[in-house]
């Protein structure tokens, strides 16, 4: 079983943090805390699609449903660690003004690493630049949290794309 597996993993890793994804199924994150409760290191991760397109066809959810259930399971996590991340799966392609409300609301629930990811791969470095920049100035708490990105290879970008966000403090 997955706790089983995590089990195993946390046993074997004593020198390093074991990031261990979740969903937002109350009795998966119970049974995955309780699986991680030996770990010397842990961050639990809520990775959720945040683009209407796959809200609705991954989640079969709205955003006002998803941002409640984002919430949900970010203070459930923090339940069995102070190290949770958000990660905002095909942000880059996803509403902006929802893309900064579903940020503030896992900051203010305690995720403590933010990573925006640009699943599609379709930007190039000056874009990406610029997404990056408008999030920062939108989205104030990102001063007070770990800011991460992922970058897909689609365009052969994704290097000169995280270089960039990291030289705008990602």
């Amino acid at each position: 079983s997955y706790p089983q597996r995590i089990k195993s993993i946390i046993s074997a890793v004593k020198n390093a943090v074991v990031a261990v994804p979740v969903t937002l199924d109350e009795d998966n994150i119970e049974a995955v805390g309780a699986a991680t409760s030996q770990a010397d290191k842990i961050r639990l991760q809520v990775k959720i699609p945040v683009s209407s397109v796959q809200m609705e066809y991954l989640l079969h959810m709205k955003a006002d449903k998803v941002a409640g259930k984002v919430a949900a399971a970010l203070s459930q996590c923090r339940k069995y660690t102070d190290d949770v991340e958000f990660a905002a799966l095909d942000a880059t392609r996803s509403d902006r003004q929802f893309l900064y409300d579903i940020i503030k609301t896992a900051i203010e629930n305690g995720a403590t690493t933010i990573t925006v990811c640009d699943g599609a791969g379709n930007m190039l470095p000056n874009e990406f630049e610029l997404f990056i920049k408008d999030l920062y100035e939108n989205v104030p708490e990102l001063s007070t949290v770990v800011l991460a990105v992922a970058c897909s290879d689609k365009l052969s970008m994704a290097a000169a794309c995280a270089m960039v966000a990291v030289s705008c403090g990602a």
